[in-house]
């Protein structure tokens, strides 16, 4: 008599043994798996970020990894679109995923159709990651190069522009290429009101930047830019800190989108406001630069510095949800 048929239970695979069974080619691509940076240099009390690899992917006609000059964000976005970025709080969660209906009877898939966790990269896709690769002077997104003179500034990984640059923005030198420019003054509220560049917007928090997500609604159709530009005392630290979160959370906002972004172009102002004044303080309201050290604003620099490294709370128990769902 023949024994029962017995079945053996499923076993979650930990990345070690995923990595053991995956080609050459395969291996070349796990190279980009990491604890992804958000380059803020803000604390972060979030866990690391697993990946969920489907093992009916054909990963053989993937393009190459991205050089070493690429954008860390759109890498950092590439790595979730292929590889699923579903955050996981437990370790033990971490299996392989099952392969969609489409997938099993192969047929095409296009980006945006397929399941939660299994996200098919197009070949659009892969062409904008490998233009961002290769060509350094193009914006964001990937559709054009910067409309303004860039310099090489103290962040590689921003484009930096010139005081004078500013200068010839603000007096209209390219309103035939720009159609609406933000300034974004990420010093403190002493430091903004002891002289600013005319038309600046002090946003020193990260709840603050976050808002320009919600207050863009529509593009020029003249084909003219939308440029933000970024800059705090030197541009040392506020300023490029907040332009990199600004870009991660536009990243994840538009992710179904990828590479679209509500703010493809953003510049950091060399220098900061120092720079800016010492070149053209007629541009400043009121003509004055106050230093974020100034000797009689000792307890608002504590004040306004505890305040820039928080979170609301509504903004956490929100993003908690979204991370549930």
């Amino acid at each position: 008599m023949e024994s029962p048929l017995t079945f053996t239970p499923r076993r979650s695979l930990d990345f070690d043994e995923v990595k053991s069974l995956m080609t050459p080619e395969v291996k070349n691509i796990s190279q980009l798996f990491g604890d992804e940076d958000s380059g803020l240099g803000m604390d972060n009390d979030e866990s690391p970020v697993h990946y969920k690899v489907s093992t009916r992917l054909d990963f053989s006609n993937v393009f190459a990894t991205p050089s070493q000059t690429a954008d860390e964000n759109d890498r950092s976005c590439f790595r979730r679109s292929l590889f699923s970025g579903k955050r996981r709080r437990d370790d033990d969660e971490d299996c392989l995923s099952t392969p969609s209906k489409l997938q099993r009877r192969n047929e095409p898939v296009s980006r945006g159709s397929s399941s939660f966790g299994e996200k098919i990269v197009s070949r659009d896709v892969k062409d904008v990651v490998n233009r961002l690769a290769e060509e350094e002077d193009l914006i964001g997104d990937g559709t054009d190069k910067f409309c303004l003179p860039t310099i090489r500034g103290k962040h590689q990984d921003l484009k930096s522009i010139s005081a004078d640059t500013m200068s010839d923005i603000l007096i209209g030198s390219y309103d035939d290429v720009i159609n609406d420019y933000r300034i974004i003054d990420c010093r403190y509220p002493y430091e903004y009101e002891g002289g600013h560049i005319k038309s600046a917007e002090n946003m020193y928090t990260r709840d603050q930047v976050q808002q320009l997500l919600h207050d863009r609604q529509s593009s020029d159709v003249t084909g003219k830019r939308t440029v933000l530009i970024f800059h705090c005392e030197f541009s040392s630290e506020r300023g490029p800190k907040l332009m990199r979160f600004l870009r991660t959370q536009d990243r994840a906002q538009n992710e179904a989108n990828y590479p679209a972004l509500t703010y493809p172009e953003m510049y950091l102002l060399d220098g900061g406001f120092k720079a800016f004044y010492q070149t053209d303080k007629t541009l400043c309201y009121p003509m004055e630069y106050k230093p974020m050290l100034h000797p009689g604003h000792g307890k608002d620099l504590r004040h306004f510095r505890s305040k820039s490294k928080s979170w609301s709370a509504g903004d956490k128990k929100r993003t908690a949800s979204l991370r549930r769902a």
